[in-house]
């Protein structure tokens, strides 16, 4: 059995002057290897270098691989959109569009904080969510989803190679888009966020339910295919048509 693959992703919230909280969605370009064509969160895959960075917070401790999840988060969200959270202290513009663009030229994440004088922060952002498919499934992540609030008016740009347009939208906006090509756990989370009306809220959201691991899995209902989670983690709705996983 092949273990999943540990990786990230950042539902970064923003509160307007009016109205419900905006979060941050990105597409993820056409020639993407795994959900290609969709509208996600910022995040992706766990290098070994962000092991690396969590040891020096937390060596030898049983949460090294959350707080690696955390600065993946931090690090991809900088990579994709140049947006920074979890940084102390926060860098400007300047910095910032440098440390980008070493991380898009392969430079360690490491080696960039050292040289601009950064530290991270990982408790910036707080669990949410932690999904992974079942065994069966060939290829898996196993995905924390954390949640963190943008202040200011920092502006996002995608980076032309794994995120092709991002936008900032509501919840109910991001489902009612019937081109949208949204995944499974995407949807649930945006379905958990309708209700909130601000970024407390869905902060106590977060720190209402137990950091379980969500594992989906398959049921036949009256001879149709459902994915299906189980309840007690926060989720509105916890089954979806199999026909309609990949919606879009």
């Amino acid at each position: 059995m092949t273990p999943p693959h540990p990786a990230a992703t950042l539902i970064l919230l923003r509160e307007p002057n009016e109205g419900p909280p905006e979060l941050l969605m990105i597409q993820r370009a056409a020639t993407m290897g795994f959900g290609a064509g969709a509208w996600v969160f910022p995040g992706g895959r766990v290098d070994p270098g962000d092991v690396t960075l969590a040891a020096r917070f937390l060596p030898a401790n049983d949460a090294l691989d959350d707080h690696a999840a955390r600065i993946c988060a931090i690090r991809e969200t900088i990579e994709e959109v140049g947006l920074a959270l979890g940084l102390d202290p926060p860098p400007d513009p300047a910095t910032l569009a440098a440390v980008r663009a070493g991380l898009h030229a392969g430079e360690p994440f490491a080696g960039l904080l050292d040289r601009f004088g950064l530290s991270l922060v990982p408790d910036a952002l707080l669990h949410f969510s932690r999904w992974c498919p079942p065994a069966e499934i060939s290829r898996r992540f196993d995905t924390r989803f954390y949640l963190a609030r943008l202040h200011g008016d920092a502006k996002a740009e995608p980076d032309g190679r794994e995120t092709v347009a991002l936008l900032w939208t509501t919840p109910r906006a991001m489902l009612d888009r019937a081109d949208a090509r949204i995944m499974f756990p995407t949807a649930c989370n945006l379905r958990r966020l309708l209700p909130h009306r601000s970024f407390a809220e869905a902060e106590a959201d977060a720190a209402a339910f137990p950091a379980a691991t969500i594992v989906t899995r398959s049921v036949d209902i009256g001879g149709e295919r459902f994915v299906q989670i189980d309840a007690g983690h926060g989720y509105p709705e916890t089954r979806s048509p199999l026909a309609g996983l990949f919606r879009g």
